[in-house]
């Protein structure tokens, strides 16, 4: 397949059809997947680092599938904003938040999240729980989830819906779930 300098230069020109786009290397950039497009970005064991732009690491409008690598970040707005409209599933990850002064790692802002499959979430973060679901729709299954800040693991607002399920599913904060 074709190259691609960054990430975002590869989501930038894939069609509306899925597109898998596979990181080769470690790479530290924003990324913002379209209204429309529907990406499965494979980190192919390889980490997707926060870019340091005060900025969320990744911005999702549309279709996103992370799979297969790590995510992190050490500042910033937080990880993953999930737009009203947007699907996210994640599924063999490993998404980490390094600081106390992040936001939360996934923002599910009214879409639809999917947190499955060897999913892990770690935060110390002390502004943010790991996981904010505010009006969207939210299923967690067999992933674990460990808030070791001074905030949730997972907060679920009075508009959303929220679902645990499976043996494997770990949920660890200081305060609450």
């Amino acid at each position: 397949g074709d190259v691609y300098e960054t990430i975002q230069s590869a989501v930038d020109i894939a069609p509306s059809s899925q597109t898998t786009i596979r990181l080769l290397a470690d790479t530290s950039e924003k990324v913002t997947i379209g209204s429309g497009q529907d990406i499965i970005l494979n980190l192919n064991s390889e980490t997707l680092l926060y870019p340091g732009s005060g900025e969320n690491v990744i911005i999702n409008k549309g279709n996103l599938t992370l799979e297969n690598g790590t995510v992190s970040s050490t500042g910033g707005k937080g990880m993953i904003n999930n737009n009203a409209g947007a699907t996210l599933t994640t599924r063999n990850v490993s998404l980490a938040v390094t600081t106390t002064t992040p936001k939360q790692v996934i923002y599910n802002n009214g879409g639809t999240a999917y947190i499955s499959e060897g999913t892990n979430i770690e935060t110390m973060s002390s502004s943010a729980g790991a996981i904010d679901n505010h009006g969207g729709t939210m299923v967690i299954e067999n992933a674990m989830i460990v808030s070791t800040g001074t905030r949730q693991g997972v907060y679920n607002d009075n508009n959303g819906s929220l679902e645990i399920r499976g043996a494997n599913t770990y949920i660890s904060a200081k305060p609450d779930v």
